[in-house]
Parts: C-alpha cells; sequence; structure tokens
C-alpha cells in the first residue's frame, strides 16, 4: 500500500509543478489587447482619361477582393494639379496636387459587385495642363496609394 500511496504523491506533486510552472510563465508579455492592423486599399492602376471639348472625363476600376483592403472600399478622392502648356515640361519637377473631389459610392447605391467602374467629369481650361491621380478610401478611414497618373493637355 505504501508504494501504491507513495505513486500517488509524487504524480499529484508533479501534476500541481506542472500546472505552477505554466500559470508562472504564461503566455508571454502581458499587455492591453491590440487590434489587428487593418490593410488600406490598394492603388488603381487603370486610371485612364479621354477629353471631348473642355471636358475631362476619368475613368477607374473599383479595387475588389484583396485589393480592396481589409474594411473595404468606401470611396475615392480624385486629385488634379494644374500648370501652363506654355511652360516647358520638366520631368523632375515636383507636381502640386490639390483634392478636386471626394466619391462616395454609397451615393451611387448600387452594390459594388454589381458596379465595376467610377467615372468622374468636370470643365477645363484650354491651354492648361491637367495631372490626375485617384486614391481609394477605405471604410476605416485609410487612404490607398496613389493611382496611375493621367495627363490632358
Amino acid at each position: 500500500m505504501k508504494t501504491k500511496s507513495l505513486g500517488n504523491r509524487r504524480a499529484l506533486r508533479g501534476a500541481v509543478l506542472f500546472i505552477l510552472a505554466l500559470a508562472v510563465t504564461g503566455c508571454g508579455v502581458k499587455a492591453p489587447p491590440v487590434p489587428p492592423r487593418s490593410v488600406p486599399p490598394a492603388a488603381i492602376s487603370d486610371l485612364a482619361a479621354s477629353r471631348t471639348g473642355n471636358t475631362v472625363t476619368l475613368i477607374w476600376s473599383i479595387p475588389t477582393g484583396k485589393a480592396a483592403g481589409t474594411a473595404g472600399v468606401a470611396g475615392f478622392a480624385v486629385y488634379r494639379a494644374v500648370s501652363s502648356t506654355q511652360d516647358p515640361a520638366c520631368a523632375d519637377c515636383p507636381l502640386l496636387f490639390r483634392r478636386v473631389t471626394e466619391i462616395d459610392l454609397e451615393r451611387y447605391q448600387v452594390g459594388v459587385s454589381d458596379l465595376k467602374k467610377i467615372t468622374f467629369q468636370e470643365t477645363i481650361t484650354p491651354g492648361l495642363r491637367y495631372v490626375y491621380k485617384v486614391a481609394a478610401l477605405s471604410r476605416d478611414g485609410q487612404i490607398g496609394a496613389d493611382s496611375n497618373r493621367v495627363t490632358i493637355r
């Protein structure tokens, strides 16, 4: 009987030591929980522009799937830089882009899965060079990377 009792004590002592070791070591650093980092929408890569008279039309695809980021696309910011066509073109000169408008997808009142392309139109002034770019906006407020640039003269 003593050997059985001694064996039970050793097993119990081993189990207690194992539980204490788990309790003391835990799972690592104790800190408040951190929300997962969200991924902003990908850059739009198919921005295109056309000009009819004094009206420029921009068109691009809505990012879907992984390209939409973790929160999804809520809209777009359209940026424009304007310079004179009289000035010599400078490949290294920086362009000063200003936000022209923000397009909210909810206003389109069509499901994103049904909507393939977004268009934006505005009137331009002859004799000026316009450079446009677009960035997707996520539902959690992040701005995606800039799209390709398009130039209208």
